[in-house]
Order: structure tokens, then C-alpha cells, then sequence
């Protein structure tokens, strides 16, 4: 098991707080660092990590929030945290329902408050601004129910992003009013050609870093050569395993299980499943070491991959998992073709 050091929960309120939370995510990334350089598993680690994200996540809501609002609010994660796959970094993306009892004008200062406090926990702000102070991530059940609805009557590109953002939802503390709202979005998909369509050719297509060719494509930020491990690699797969489970009606929000009952229920041959998995865990360490590098100062790239930091035997490694991406993208283009 990881030993992840413990963080106490005065460190939202005394004056030094914000030095010690900066301190308490340095030696996170070292214990990781320690974990990875005895060559122990990723899963492993993503195992151990959600507890101490959600933990903290339940310090900080129940910090800043005053109990007499917070009551009258649903916490719901979304993208990895939904998925239980956060790493070091991953984004604030969350929404809130609430009760009715109170409106979003009254929770907004808690709220931005909340998000700078989680910032030293290493919970960036989504870039995206998919959070509760944005008005269409705030609302009663009624309001989410009446937005799904739109966003299904007119599935524009935004909008069918929106309703696969729902289907990862997660609520923080139990509540069973999230299940209806996600499983409104969720059968919309799947009873829409269109809308499934629109995800892989617009949504994955195209996505993977590979040329025409078959290539590494790397990038230049900030004048240094880097692989964009996200978007080229792990965004595309999980992408391409949602969508499929969302096709075959799987409930599941991890992508692991996805492919493990992707594969149980013979949509996806063993051999890819096999190669998926191996080619999403070597990208997850590879960002997961970005995001521990930038913790400890080293680095300044912690959402890319310095290509010159990568040996050759990982560059070969890279090139591999990329084109298993490219075969799971090709399969998911070639199964959603556009409707007529």
C-alpha cells in the first residue's frame, strides 16, 4: 500500500495553512516517486489515491461551505474524479444541485472560496470552467433534467460534450437524486444515432498523436519539444472505452471495469483489451511522473511529457501504445457511422 502522509484539517484555517498544504502535496509526489522507482504499478497507486483525493476534497466542502448551506447542496465530480482515476493535478470539475432552498447567488463566494483553498491541494481550477460557479453546473434536479432535455433536442457539438460529462458524474456524498439526472443523459445517448456519432468523429477521431504516417507527433510549448500524453493518448482511449460502454448499456464509470465488461460481453477482443490496458497505465505513469516532477520543482511541464526526458526503450514504448490508441480509435470510427 502507498503511504500517503496524512494532512490535518487546520491546515484550511491557521495562517500557515497554505505553506503546509503546498508541503503536504511535495511529499505526496515524493512517496509516489519513491512508489514508481521500485517499479510498482500505477493501478496500484491510482488505488491508493482516491481516498486521499476524496478525503480532501470532503475537508475542504465541509470547511468552506457553512453547514446550513452546505445541507441544501449535492457535491457531484466529474471527468476523472467521477471516474476514480485523478492523478496529482487533475482539474476542479465538478457541478452542484441543490435543494431549492437556496439559490446559486447566496452559495458563490463559498464557492470561490472553496476552489482557491483546493488549488494548494492540487485541485487546479477546471480550465473549462465545468464548476458550480458556472450557472449551467448549478441548479435543482429540475433545472439539470430541463438543461439534459435542451441539450438533447439541440445536440450541437457543446452540447453533446455536456451529456457525456453527466454520464461520468459522481455524487461526493450519497445522493440518490444524481441517478436520475445521469441516467437521462445516459439513455439519451444511447437512444441517439447521432449524438454517438458526433462523439467518435468529432468528439475522438483524429485525436491520437500519430501522423498520417504512423509517426510520433510531438509538440513545441514554450520553445521544448513535448508528447501531449493527455490529449493524444489517455483522452483518446477513455473517450473510445466510454462511448462504447455508454453503446452497450454498461453502468460502470471506471474505465477499467468498462473494458473488463466490454470484453465479458465480446464487444472487444481480449488481445485489444489486453493492449489497452497496458498502453492507458503507461500513459497514466508518464503523466502522473510529469505532475510528481513539477511538484518537487523540476519540471514546469506537468500536463506534457519532455520527449527528450524519455529513454529510447520509452520512446519505442510510446510509439507502440500510441498506434494500439490509433487501432481502438479506427474500431470506434468505423462502429458509429453518420446516420441518415
Amino acid at each position: 500500500m502507498v503511504a500517503f502522509p496524512p494532512f490535518d484539517r487546520t491546515w484550511l484555517a491557521v495562517p500557515e495553512g497554505q505553506r503546509r498544504r503546498r508541503e503536504w502535496l511535495e511529499a505526496v509526489a515524493e512517496v509516489s516517486l519513491a512508489w514508481f522507482l521500485e517499479g510498482k504499478s500505477i493501478e496500484a497507486w491510482l488505488d491508493a489515491f482516491q481516498p486521499i483525493r476524496e478525503q480532501a476534497l470532503k475537508l475542504g466542502w465541509s470547511y468552506y461551505l457553512p453547514e446550513e448551506i452546505r445541507t441544501h447542496l449535492h457535491y457531484i465530480r466529474f471527468g476523472s474524479g467521477g471516474r476514480g482515476e485523478d492523478l496529482i493535478y487533475s482539474d476542479l470539475d465538478y457541478a452542484i444541485v441543490t435543494t431549492g432552498s437556496v439559490d446559486a447567488a447566496t452559495v458563490m463566494d463559498y464557492l470561490h472560496d472553496f476552489i482557491r483553498g483546493m488549488n494548494d491541494f492540487g485541485f487546479p481550477p477546471c480550465q473549462g470552467f465545468v464548476m458550480g460557479t458556472n450557472p449551467r453546473w448549478i441548479g435543482s434536479t429540475e433545472d439539470f433534467a430541463r438543461r439534459i432535455h435542451q441539450y438533447l433536442a439541440y445536440p450541437d457539438w457543446e452540447n453533446t460534450r455536456y451529456l457525456f460529462m453527466v454520464v461520468d458524474g459522481r455524487p461526493l456524498f450519497s445522493f440518490d437524486g444524481w441517478s436520475e439526472i445521469s441516467d437521462l443523459a445516459r439513455n439519451g445517448i444511447c437512444n441517439s444515432p447521432f449524438i454517438r456519432w458526433e462523439m467518435a468523429h468529432l468528439g475522438i477521431h483524429k485525436t491520437v498523436s500519430l501522423s498520417l504516417l504512423g509517426h510520433v507527433q510531438t509538440e513545441r510549448v514554450d520553445d521544448v519539444e513535448v508528447l501531449p500524453i493527455k490529449e493524444g493518448l489517455i483522452s483518446p482511449i477513455i473517450h473510445s472505452i466510454r462511448l462504447l460502454a455508454l453503446t452497450y448499456r454498461i453502468g460502470q464509470l471506471g474505465t477499467g471495469e468498462r473494458l473488463k465488461e466490454l470484453e465479458r460481453g465480446g464487444w472487444l477482443a481480449p488481445s485489444l483489451v489486453s493492449r489497452v490496458q497496458r498502453a492507458l497505465a503507461f500513459g497514466w505513469k508518464l503523466r502522473v511522473m510529469a505532475q510528481i516532477r513539477d511538484a518537487l520543482g523540476k519540471g514546469s511541464h506537468k500536463e506534457h511529457v519532455l520527449w527528450s526526458a524519455l529513454s529510447e526503450d520509452e520512446r519505442v514504448l510510446a510509439a507502440q501504445h500510441l498506434h494500439t490508441a490509433r487501432e481502438l480509435e479506427r474500431l470506434v470510427h468505423r462502429t458509429f457511422r453518420k446516420p441518415r
